[in-house]
């Protein structure tokens, strides 16, 4: 198949790139550009509503940084900034038309259309009179914009002046139309991550963040009291950007629990999301996403049902959650059963089954995500994916 690209040429006046939001820097007080300054500003969000409202406000510097006691919450209104100085946790935004790019580059989609633009501002503008256009791509070297539409993976750019970014910042509800956890759309993580940044070319928006969690298998009590899957947990956050998040692996102590948490770790960050470890078979199959079987030739549960027991003593099956993991796959990670564990048909439970993604397990040990310990299986890792929605 051809591909036939469109070459386009705009002839309206190119317009002025600024970045909405600049990091770590401030605005440089001159003899005439202060228009004014407000304590107790909460937020970047309050600072840009108050630029807004003030006549001849083009620029506004918040300063976040509690161990300056004296710039801390203080909003700054300029009618111009010429010049900005290195001054960490200050942001400084523009009040008007303004760009929300990153410097990653697309690693999938389609490209609608190729053009010339003199400025990034005038890239970003096409792609929003284009119907269908989701991002748009700006190379300033060679003043050369792509728009594109299903970009789901992204990386970090490899050209220096390389802009990736959308046609409108925010929704209307105060989304980021534009944003990524590190330089990447979606993440699959197996072991602990210490900060995993969410960035967004805006500041005053939020980025809303699946989570998919599954525990650690559990372990079997015995021949007979087979463990159960890990548990699975799910949430969409609204997280603002420039968060870090912690995602907290527990595969030896605490029961094998998989955690997300803000701003710090277990000990002092924020618990957004948490899924426990599959339960311990003992005196009855473990509990888990997928109980575990208990008593002879019992196997353990699957698709989120019960383990196997006997009849007459319903209560010893590990219980499973009922729920249908394959409703929280996505375009990227698609979530399916793993298969029950089985006995050894004469003594011996089998774990519950955990859960397959993009048809795969574990690759170390051959057993789906989570699932827990039994006869025929070792107790399967847990997992965290994050991505972002728009």
């Amino acid at each position: 198949m051809l591909l036939h690209l469109t070459i386009v040429l705009v002839s309206f006046a190119a317009a002025k790139s600024e970045p909405c939001f600049t990091e770590d820097k401030a605005c440089q007080l001159d003899s005439s550009n202060l228009l004014g300054s407000f304590a107790n500003t909460a937020s970047i969000s309050e600072c840009k509503v108050i630029c807004e409202d003030t006549s001849a406000c083009e620029y506004f510097t918040y300063y976040d940084d509690e161990s300056v006691p004296s710039y801390y919450q203080k909003c700054y209104l300029f009618s111009g900034c010429d010049s900005m100085i290195e001054f960490p946790k200050a942001y400084t935004g523009v009040n008007g038309p303004c760009t929300c790019s990153l410097e990653v580059e697309p690693q999938d989609g389609e490209m609608i259309k190729e053009l010339y633009a003199e400025t990034e501002m005038d890239c970003k503008d096409a792609c929003l009179q284009e119907i269908g256009c989701d991002f748009y791509t700006f190379l300033e070297s060679a003043l050369d914009c792509k728009l594109l539409k299903g970009v789901l993976s992204y990386s970090t750019s490899s050209i220096q002046g390389f802009h990736t970014g959308p046609g409108r910042c925010t929704s209307e509800d105060g989304i980021c139309t534009f944003a990524l956890l590190d330089n990447n759309s979606h993440v699959m993580l197996l072991e602990s991550v210490d900060s995993l940044v969410v960035r967004s070319g805006m500041l005053d928006c939020q980025a809303n963040v699946s989570m998919v969690l599954v525990g650690h298998g559990g372990l079997s009590g015995g021949w007979t009291s087979a463990g159960g899957s890990g548990f699975v947990n799910h949430t969409f956050a609204n997280i603002v950007p420039s968060t870090a998040l912690n995602i907290y692996f527990d595969a030896t102590f605490g029961g094998g629990q998989v955690a997300v948490y803000a701003n710090g770790n277990r000990f002092h960050g924020e618990l957004i999301l948490e899924a426990e470890g599959g339960e311990r078979g003992q005196s009855k199959g473990g509990d888990g996403y997928s109980g575990g079987g208990y008593g002879y030739v019992m196997d353990g549960g699957t698709d989120g049902g019960d383990g196997h027991c006997d009849s007459n003593n319903p209560e010893s099956c590990g219980k499973g959650q009922h729920i249908d993991i394959r409703k929280l796959s996505s375009p990227r990670y698609m979530l399916t059963p793993g298969p029950g564990g089985i006995t050894n048909g004469a003594n011996v439970a089998g774990g519950g089954g955990g859960v397959l993604v993009n048809g795969e397990g574990t690759a170390l040990m051959d057993v789906s995500f989570g699932m827990g310990e039994g006869y025929s299986s070792r107790p399967g890792w847990g997992f965290a994916i994050l991505e972002i929605v728009l």
